[in-house]
Formats: structure tokens, C-alpha cells, sequence
């Protein structure tokens, strides 16, 4: 994205959204600007401290697994879905693997220690392993 001004179009539940965060201005201003340089950082520092969590209570197994069992999910947050496609996209996606469908067998006990991780998951947390999932995709060329 580019900084400056721009058209842009709000749907009600995004321009609801931005009225009920972030500083508000006088009457009949619209201060998009301040809200997103609000809401937007924050947000950021959410999703690092989430990760940060993840990356402390993932053993390098459950991670790759959870890369292996979402390696072609297109989660809403790389293809402009509602956020709510990605909560609890993960743990579904680990639902409905079978065994034989993970290449590294050595993974598989993985999945008893990932579940209750995935399932006990705040929204926040949720959010985060989407990002960092997809962050380690672009990585890794995929």
C-alpha cells in the first residue's frame, strides 16, 4: 500500500467498527487516518505477542505439522475472506487429515499434543498461527 490520499469505500461493519476504536474526532470529521494509526499497530503488536507465544509453546513438530495439514488451505487472511473463515481453520484442517496423509509419519503423535493447543486457542492466538503459518509459506517460496 501507498501512503496519501484515497478513495476508499466502507461497508457498514467495517466503518462501525472503526466508530466504536480508536480516537474519535469531532463532530461530521471522519478521521480514518487516526483510527487505522490506532487500531493498525495495535493489531500488530497483538498478532507479534501471540506469536511469540506460539513460537514458546510449539515443539518443532507440532509446528510442522501444522504447516503440513494447512500447506494448501487459502485462509481469508491471504485471500481477503472474513476474519471468521480463519478462526478455528487450523484445528479443522487437523481434524480432517488422516495419518497417511502426512508424508512424515515421525509427525503423527504430534497431533495429540497440537489439538488441545489449537482447541483451548484464544481468537488472538488463533489469528497469530494463521500469520505466522503464512509468513513461513512466503519464506519458504510456497
Amino acid at each position: 500500500m501507498k501512503p496519501g490520499k484515497t478513495s476508499l469505500y466502507l461497508t457498514d461493519r467495517i466503518a462501525n467498527l472503526l466508530d466504536a476504536h480508536g480516537p474519535s474526532g469531532t463532530d461530521g470529521e471522519r478521521n480514518l487516518g487516526e483510527k487505522l494509526g490506532y487500531i493498525v499497530p495495535g493489531w500488530d503488536r497483538i498478532l507479534r505477542a501471540e506469536a511469540s507465544t506460539w513460537r514458546e509453546s510449539l515443539t518443532r513438530d507440532e509446528w510442522i505439522l501444522a504447516q503440513a495439514v494447512t500447506i494448501s488451505h487459502a485462509f481469508a487472511m491471504e485471500v481477503g475472506g472474513p476474519v471468521e473463515d480463519d478462526l478455528g481453520s487450523v484445528l479443522l484442517c487437523l481434524e480432517d487429515t488422516n495419518a497417511q496423509d502426512i508424508e512424515d509419519q515421525s509427525l503423527w503423535p504430534a497431533v495429540a499434543t497440537l489439538l488441545p493447543k489449537l482447541r483451548s486457542a484464544s481468537t488472538a492466538a488463533q489469528l497469530a498461527l494463521v500469520w505466522m503459518l503464512l509468513r513461513e509459506r512466503k519464506r519458504s517460496g510456497g
